[in-house]
């Protein structure tokens, strides 16, 4: 565990915000969280190295899904399959073609249903050996192990570079961010998502918000505060779409929060919910009106490498 100023502006000057765990895995340790009173970067300080995050990273992690045909059910492999869709769509309507990487691509489905529009080049990178290896063995792409800032890509080589979850992950995520504008061409795209810490959800559930994960989630991206380092950066023409609340993510924090209070038995219930098929189905009107309302739990960023004058 290394204690580090923030990432963003270097300032040193924090608030504590929650004393963090790992709801997720359930192994020992607590985290603090912290707020730049700078900039309004939220990160883990001290933040663990790499070696002692590897065990919150087992096989069986949640991000690392199986390919869409291999789910037994028929409604997961279309929900599932609708999700990945929709962030292929998002791409397809600022660029048409072109070569993808997709930082931290976990097992694959992005870069696979990208492929399958016929006119993209695709490759990843992946820290994790085991989802690494998925993807090269099942679909035959190109996965660089490790982090992006460790690869050493050609300057100006992709078109779109996407980080879907991802950015949260890393441990420097400003030189993620500089490393992602060299590897673009002129006028390439970056498209990113990530847990908005300052979004409603944050606030209701606090410590058992998922969009805080620790130690999985080194940092925490309010809306304003990346946009603004984003155009530091040098990118420009920077759009957000902000998300709603989605049925699982609420419902897995109402259960964290529930066992975090000795509601055991309630938070099991809540728990049981999150996978049935017909509550999804009866609450998908609820959660569109949230939407509408603003009620957000995340956002998707799109930034472009300015073209030369």
């Amino acid at each position: 565990m290394n204690r580090v100023d923030c990432d963003f502006c270097g300032n040193n000057d924090v608030t504590l915000v929650h004393v963090l765990q790992d709801v997720r895995l359930h192994q020992p340790g607590q985290y603090d969280l912290v707020r730049c009173n700078q900039c309004g970067l939220f990160y883990i300080n001290p933040q663990p190295n790499w070696e002692e995050l590897k065990p919150h990273y087992p096989e069986d992690y949640h991000c690392f899904t199986v390919a869409i045909d291999d789910h037994p059910s028929a409604f997961e492999r279309w929900a599932q399959r609708y999700g990945v869709r929709r962030r292929c769509q998002l791409i397809a309507r600022r660029k048409s073609s072109g070569h993808l990487l997709d930082v931290g691509c976990s097992t694959g489905i992005f870069l696979n249903e990208m492929r399958r529009l016929g006119n993209w080049d695709v490759s990843g990178v992946e820290p994790v050996h085991s989802a690494a290896d998925f993807v090269r063995k099942r679909y035959g792409i190109q996965v660089y192990i490790g982090f992006l800032i460790d690869t050493h890509l050609p300057d100006a080589l992709f078109d779109v570079v996407t980080l879907w979850d991802v950015l949260e992950h890393t441990p420097n995520p400003s030189a993620t961010l500089s490393e992602i504008y060299r590897i673009l061409k002129p006028g390439g795209l970056v498209v990113l998502k990530s847990p908005d810490p300052s979004s409603w959800e944050a606030r209701v559930f606090g410590s058992s918000w998922v969009g805080f994960e620790a130690p999985q989630h080194l940092f925490g991206f309010p809306s304003g505060t990346l946009v603004k380092r984003l155009y530091e950066l040098g990118f420009t023409k920077c759009e957000r779409t902000t998300l709603g609340s989605d049925y699982a993510t609420f419902i897995s924090s109402l259960s964290l929060w529930l066992e975090a209070r000795g509601r055991s038995t309630l938070s099991k219930f809540f728990r049981g919910l999150s996978r049935s098929v017909i509550t999804r189905v009866l609450f998908a009107p609820l959660f569109r009106i949230l939407r509408m309302l603003g009620f957000r739990s995340s956002c998707i960023y799109y930034a472009y490498k300015p073209e030369p004058i």
